[in-house]
């Protein structure tokens, strides 16, 4: 039989219990660490082994950084470059029209040169020494300072220069002369003058008149204004007043001059109330009365003309006494 050992330990028994519970945590603790040294170590190896590259990464770290924005900067050259590959492309293309037509121009040139046949005083002298040409062959007449051609349809020379006999068409004196704007202001009818009928010319008036239609006179804007004034327009004017109208007055004619007026306004006084008895409106030329109605009906005729207005006596002395006289031109 072994034997048994016993410890002297201050810590209870439950205390123990746990302890000893917690030892194979303890151990599994101690083995990741023991495993996380060793991965330590082995990158720690790593970094010694490349100790070298990150040092020249270090060094080279701003043009790594850089790297992107450079890439950017080439990707935009290279699009500039296309785009001047492009205008370049169109700038040949446009330089070599420019050689094709200055070529064309000189063959032209050279045509012409080639063609040319001098300078002959006559149409005769030319033919005498060219009797036939070809076609672009030309020559210079000094008769008619003109050039003449070969035209090979014909089988003849031909004058590029002829004329055209304008002699039948104003010259531009002529025609301003003819042409020119004249004025047709005239006292006489000589252009015509205008009616119902016909457009023409008329002569303008500010004063009403009888002229008709054919008469070639038109009313001016003030003419029909003032026309118009004296149509909606009433008159009517004061023309006579008695200064004394509760004396005595007997039958007699007041004189007036009614020829321009249309009708008269009459007003009658009474003595006895002092005030305006009764007013009358006759046309010029007919009768009206005066009346006065109080106590007793008094009246008072009368006749009106071109020359004035005629009262008669009044029925009852001293009452129906004519008192204003008004003109009225409607």
């Amino acid at each position: 039989m072994a034997e048994t050992t016993y410890y002297d330990s201050p810590m209870t028994g439950a205390e123990l219990d746990e302890a000893f519970a917690g030892l194979a945590g303890m151990e599994q603790t101690a083995a990741q660490v023991a495993q996380n040294a060793e991965t330590a170590r082995q990158y720690g190896q790593i970094v010694a082994d490349n100790a070298q590259g990150i040092e020249q990464i270090s060094e080279n770290l701003e043009e790594i950084l850089s790297a992107a924005d450079n890439a950017r900067a080439a990707a935009q050259s290279a699009g500039q470059a296309a785009v001047s590959e492009s205008n370049a492309d169109t700038c040949a293309r446009q330089a070599n029209a420019s050689a094709a037509e200055a070529a064309e121009a000189a063959r032209q040139a050279q045509q012409i040169a080639q063609g040319a046949l001098g300078w002959y005083a006559t149409e005769e002298a030319l033919r005498s020494v060219h009797p036939t040409g070809e076609n672009g062959q030309w020559a210079i007449i000094g008769s008619t300072d003109t050039i003449w051609t070969w035209d090979g349809d014909t089988a003849a020379w031909v004058d590029t220069g002829d004329q055209v006999d304008l002699s039948d068409y104003y010259t531009k004196i002529q025609a301003d002369s003819a042409f020119a704007p004249k004025s047709h202001a005239s006292t006489l009818a000589t252009y015509g003058t205008g009616s119902s009928a016909v457009y023409g010319h008329v002569k303008l008036s500010d004063t009403p008149g009888t002229s008709g239609v054919s008469d070639g006179t038109a009313a001016t804007p003030k003419c029909v204004q003032d026309a118009v004034a004296s149509l909606s327009t009433t008159k009517i004017v004061l023309l006579w007043t008695n200064s004394s109208p509760s004396s005595t007055f007997p039958a007699k004619k007041v004189s007036l001059s009614l020829s321009g007026y249309h009708a008269v306004l009459v007003l009658g006084w009474s003595y006895s109330a002092e005030a305006v008895c009764s007013s009358i409106l006759v046309p010029v030329g007919s009768k009206g009365v005066i009346t006065l109605v109080g106590t007793g009906t008094a009246y008072r005729n009368f006749s009106t003309s071109s020359s004035g207005v005629t009262f008669e006596a009044a029925s009852v002395e001293n009452t129906a006494t004519p008192y204003k006289i008004y003109g009225i031109k409607l």
